[in-house]
């Protein structure tokens, strides 16, 4: 989880300071949480990746990360001068940090009617290099080649005020959104009579940006209640609810999962789609596929079940579906029956079941071959005379996650289907 860092940042702080050590004749302490901040400030680059990397006709954009320090939005104005005439979205990967400069390039997002979401930026010469190298390839302010991933990608405190700024948010499957209340961080007495007035003003300020920028209201009684030292992470349906990003349907492109010294390469695909009849309820599901018996490849289909009002299905019970893929003249069928259990597909305390088969290679070849590929869904016995719930699935990245799972599975021995050892909650780790 990214860290818990949000502050009132701009607030005559160091001025205080400054007045309650006058007489000392000494410079003014700075708050340790600001030491820390400054630390890792927000660095702003020109990414440029695969056709559709970022969305459809999305091959380029802004990375944002780091923490919102001091100087964050002074260097973002500065960057969109360099960028001028060019309509690029811009994408985070922050903690947070100073609050000002959250609002601050938010308002700029707006008055230029960007588009801002949520994403890691993994630049092709970073990889394999240390963090220095990569810190010093960002700031070289050249355009780097970039993979654009939104699983596992993080946006917290400050960085939630930079992103509902923009004109069109986007918050991909997998993406977290996280808030929590503000504080004021003060070194001595002296600032601490100053903190709570400071507070109450900033707060005031918030509201009126929530509200400026078409948020639902609720969103600010939401940070409210969150303590400084906790972070509420953001449900789909909130997110949909508070205005931030309300898509009825979202998808990743198909992520490969590189190897590790313990598992072998594999390939993800995450979506989030609208339900109920006000289609009000998200319901997340993934697809994962990684290596089998030679030339085969297990195919798992997790989806998330439905909030029932009267409780969640108890974990290690079974549920009864029809599920299939299709992919123009081809299909693959799951197994009616899956296990019950709780794995942490995009939601906390979600429950899921899951499906296994298997697959050839020359299949899912096939399946790329196609712009889509769908997925069939019939939840009960009942329901087979009726449609099926489709879902569409971009076959983007697909034909690269294949190439990486056929060097994968041919270095490493064959291994059988992937059956979980225990119905105990799991949370996915991409």
């Amino acid at each position: 989880m990214l860290g818990r860092a949000l502050f009132i940042g701009g607030l005559a702080i160091g001025s205080l300071a400054a007045m309650a050590d006058a007489k000392a004749q000494r410079a003014p302490a700075t708050p340790r949480e600001h030491v820390e901040i400054e630390r890792s400030p927000l660095l702003f680059y020109l990414a440029k990746g695969e056709p559709n990397a970022c969305g459809a006709g999305c091959a380029e954009w802004i990375a944002a990360e780091g923490q919102f320090d001091s100087g964050a939005a002074e260097r973002f104005r500065d960057f969109l001068k360099h960028v001028s005439g060019r309509t690029l979205p811009i994408y985070f990967h922050s903690p947070g940090g100073l609050t000002d400069n959250g609002l601050a390039i938010g308002r700029m997002l707006r008055e230029r009617g960007m588009t801002a979401g949520v994403a890691r930026t993994i630049p092709e010469g970073c990889i394999g290099k240390s963090a220095a190298a990569c810190r010093a390839l960002k700031r070289s302010g050249a355009p780097l080649m970039a993979r654009w991933r939104g699983i596992n990608a993080g946006c917290n405190s400050s960085c939630v005020y930079a992103l509902i700024g923009a004109k069109v948010r986007h918050v991909p499957p997998g993406a977290r959104v996280g808030v929590h209340a503000s504080k004021v961080p003060y070194i001595g007495e002296w600032e601490r009579l100053f903190a709570n007035a400071q507070l109450a003003s900033f707060n005031l300020e918030l509201r009126n940006y929530i509200h400026e920028m078409g948020m639902n209201d609720d969103l600010y009684a939401v940070i409210q209640k969150v303590p400084f030292e906790q972070v509420h992470i953001l449900s789909r349906n909130e997110i949909a609810h508070f205005r931030i990003d309300a898509s009825s349907f979202q998808e990743t492109p198909w992520t490969v999962v590189e190897a590790s010294p313990t598992e072998r390469a594999s390939a993800i695909k995450l979506f989030t789609h609208a339900n109920g009849p006000r289609q009000d309820e998200f319901r997340s599901g993934l697809v994962r596929l990684s290596c089998g018996e030679p030339l085969q490849i297990n195919v798992r289909y997790e989806r998330e079940l439905g909030l029932d009002r009267s409780g969640p299905p108890k974990t290690g019970s079974t549920t009864w579906a029809a599920v299939s893929l299709v992919a123009g003249p081809v299909g693959l069928s799951f197994p009616h029956r899956g296990p019950i259990s709780k794995v942490e597909l995009v939601d906390v305390g979600r429950v899921t079941d899951a499906r296994t088969t298997s697959a050839s290679f020359d299949f899912f070849d096939k399946a790329a071959s196609h712009p889509t590929i769908d997925i069939l869904e019939t939840d009960s016995a009942l329901e087979l005379g009726s449609a099926p719930r489709a879902f569409k699935l971009s076959t983007l990245g697909l034909s690269t996650a294949l190439d990486s799972l056929r060097k994968s599975c041919g270095t490493h021995p064959p291994v059988g289907r992937y059956v979980p050892r225990d119905n105990r909650k799991r949370t996915l780790r991409f």
